[in-house]
């Protein structure tokens, strides 16, 4: 058996060394790391608030985000979502909607057209749910796609919604909003690699 020492292990056209190994026998990685995922940007929590903003969380270095909401609302509302430029919520008729909800065997949807938010649920019970929404194009200057998939935690409830919101602005944050009364809960965004 043959044993070849060596401290440095690198790409013949890279700049600097990939992997570094120690005397006692450990490595150090020095590369990039590739490869498509999730990076997290930020978390919020809230309490008995009727809306809540997040800036400065979309930006050219992604296409698409995820965020995930777990909350609450303190009475029976929808959950809505609006898009964000440099701090002011776009509030115009630029939002539109299909949506597929199931409540227990009952299947219902439906359209709308040129609304000021994205809705994410119908007005229902106040209850503990949770939404995957994704964003797709949020910080490009065209249109921005939302789909958000909603599930109740005490009810037999889920909502399919999508939408598009036509503003054709490169948004870099969104307001996450009761109808009516307050949310509690949390909210994680998440940056697609590609």
């Amino acid at each position: 058996m043959s044993t070849i020492k060596t401290t440095n292990i690198g790409h013949p056209s890279a700049g600097s060394d990939a992997i570094t190994l120690a005397a006692d026998g450990s490595t150090t990685f020095n590369g990039p790391v590739s490869g498509a995922g999730l990076d997290h940007i930020v978390t919020e929590t809230f309490t008995a608030q009727s809306a809540v903003s997040v800036d400065s969380v979309f930006s050219a270095e992604y296409d698409n985000y995820l965020v995930l909401v777990d909350g609450t609302r303190s009475e029976s509302s929808f959950m809505a979502i609006r898009m964000r430029i440099s701090g002011s919520d776009i509030s115009t008729g630029t939002y539109n909607r299909q949506y597929l909800r199931v409540s227990g065997t009952t299947v219902s949807g439906g359209a709308s057209a040129s609304e000021t938010s994205s809705r994410l649920t119908s007005a229902d019970a106040a209850t503990r749910a949770v939404y995957d929404v994704m964003l797709y194009a949020p910080a490009k200057s065209e249109t921005t796609f939302i789909n958000a998939l909603g599930r109740a935690i005490s009810a037999s409830y889920i909502s399919y919604t999508t939408h598009t919101q036509t503003d054709s602005t490169a948004f870099d944050g969104f307001t996450l909003f009761a109808s009516s009364g307050t949310l509690t809960g949390s909210l994680s965004v998440y940056g697609y690699k590609s």
